[in-house]
């Protein structure tokens, strides 16, 4: 599994004490338990227009992103960047962090 992580993910994961690398390990068996079609429709979701302009909304909007990710620079009233990590990344930093 770790092989097929980014290398800043890689790193998080290498970090965890056996406790926690059991608990994240068990985290994405459950992810899983009932099959793949939660996934999948993330996927779905996330490579396909939402059909909502961003453009023309007049709240805020904030975004949160590792500053290693290719999310596309829209029109972000702040944009939150995690030195290093990708969106995996900051995921599993709270998990190390026990939160």
């Amino acid at each position: 599994m770790e092989s097929e992580l980014w290398t800043s993910d890689s790193n998080i994961v290498q970090s965890f004490n056996s406790e926690k690398r059991e608990l994240f390990i068990s985290h994405i068996f459950e992810a899983f338990r009932q099959g793949s079609e939660g996934i999948y429709s993330d996927t779905m979701l996330l490579s396909k227009p939402w059909g909502i302009d961003f453009t023309s909304m007049t709240v805020p909007i904030v975004l949160w992103y590792g500053e290693s990710d290719t999310l596309p620079r829209r029109k972000p009233t702040k944009m939150h960047g995690l030195p290093g990590n990708r969106e995996t990344s900051r995921r599993l930093t709270r998990v190390r962090r026990g939160i």
